[in-house]
């Protein structure tokens, strides 16, 4: 199973999130992208931002996947506005 395989890796090693934001109409889209990028990240809407015009979507993902997580939200920030809130390993 591969994401039970991604929450053990996850446990073992040291996990980065980043905390972006996005207009509320390409969130489906950005769903649809994290989706499609299996593996590499798991992700949670923060409830706070539902009824605002955007979401603050929680990334977690390993360390060593960082740098992709980077390079997908800054082509995704080429199609519309990708404002990252926070970042922070844990």
């Amino acid at each position: 199973m591969i994401m039970g395989t991604f929450v053990m890796e996850a446990a073992q090693q040291k996990a980065y999130t980043t905390i972006i934001r996005v207009p509320k109409q390409e969130a489906a889209y950005t769903y649809f992208i994290l989706e499609a990028s299996e593996g590499f990240c798991f992700y949670s809407t923060i409830d706070e931002s539902l009824g605002e015009g955007y979401r603050d979507i929680e990334l977690v993902t390993p360390i060593k996947f960082k740098q992709d997580i980077d390079l997908l939200l800054a082509k995704l920030g080429t199609q519309y506005k990708v404002e990252i809130i926070d970042e922070y390993a844990r």
